[in-house]
């Protein structure tokens, strides 16, 4: 297991041009964090997700089982990219689904508020996503100490970067957390809020019995549009009311300390901040045995405390 003093302090540019905080002997934990986040994130909108990270290929894939030959991708390469790739061994299909897919182009971008490329991509394989800038990096800097911790303000961050926001707000949720782990949450937020506006039109156009020459608004707008939303919103709906259950004493189970974690994290994202308060209270830190899982999960219930109103 990897102590927090064996984090190297380094914040290296590899030779084929995309920057790690990790030599590569433990880029598998930071592929591995980012794909942990992400799975969180996506599950509260589509449950039926598919991810899988691969480190030796400095990559991570999201798959809609609904939609054949076709992905989403976290790839640190060159560029660092968030995209979906139309995967077809058909390049006239691929370039099809592209022609279909930039017609919402405008849509998503005016939502994401940052710019989307949509491009023939290789011999036979197209794709639309987010390309980060060499620029969005050459200026993020922190003096850390020996375990990797930021011990003072990174400078130089840009509220016009979309990269350079992410990394506040992880600075924000994640005060005393290594670097790395904050450049995790920032990639990770990025690629969730790509994913969770760009895959309901998706899910629309190719979704089920996969490729059609047709757009499939049409046919599909009043039976299954929505369905895989629906599942998930059911899914969620069920956590939650597991959750007031709990509160409430009727629990017909031991509850773990990392799912307490889970579940303060939750609560935050949906609105429920009362609750996190009484969950973080239930909360045992000599049970966890997790140092910077408690922190953060005690990072997101007092944001559920400001997020309380005062009472009397």
């Amino acid at each position: 297991m990897v102590g927090k003093n064996d984090w190297p302090v380094v914040n290296r540019r590899y030779p084929n041009g995309s920057e790690y905080d990790l030599e590569n002997k433990f880029q598998n934990v930071f592929f591995d964090e980012i794909e942990q986040i992400l799975r969180k994130k996506i599950y509260c909108f589509a449950s039926n997700v598919q991810t899988s990270s691969s480190p030796e290929k400095k990559l991570i894939l999201i798959r809609f089982p609904e939609i054949s030959r076709a992905y989403y991708v976290l790839e640190f390469k060159q560029t660092d990219e968030i995209s979906y790739r139309f995967d077809s061994s058909g390049p006239l299909e691929n370039l099809e689904r592209m022609k279909q897919a930039k017609i919402r182009l405008d849509a998503w971008q005016e939502k994401l508020g940052f710019p989307i490329c949509a491009e023939k991509w290789g011999q036979k394989r197209s794709r639309l996503g987010y390309f980060f800038k060499s620029s969005d990096k050459d200026h993020v800097l922190a003096r850390r100490d020996l375990g990797g911790t930021l011990i003072e303000e990174i400078p130089n961050l840009d509220d016009s970067n979309i990269f350079h926001v992410a990394l506040k707000n992880s600075l924000k949720l994640l005060p005393d957390a290594p670097f790395w782990q904050i450049k995790a949450l920032a990639y990770a937020d990025i690629a969730e809020r790509f994913i969770q506006i760009t895959s309901p039109d998706l899910l629309t156009m190719f979704g089920n019995l996969g490729y059609s020459s047709q757009p499939r608004a049409t046919q599909r707008a009043s039976t299954s549009e929505n369905r895989p939303f629906d599942t998930s919103h059911k899914l969620l709906e069920k956590k939650i009311n597991e959750i007031l259950d709990f509160l409430a004493g009727h629990a017909d189970r031991s509850i773990k300390p990392e799912e307490l974690c889970d579940w303060i994290q939750l609560c935050y994202l949906f609105d429920l901040p009362s609750e996190g308060q009484k969950l973080f209270d239930l909360l045992e830190p000599q049970a966890l045995k997790n140092e910077w899982l408690y922190r953060r999960t005690k990072r997101y219930a007092d944001l559920c405390r400001l997020k309380t109103p005062s009472k009397g």
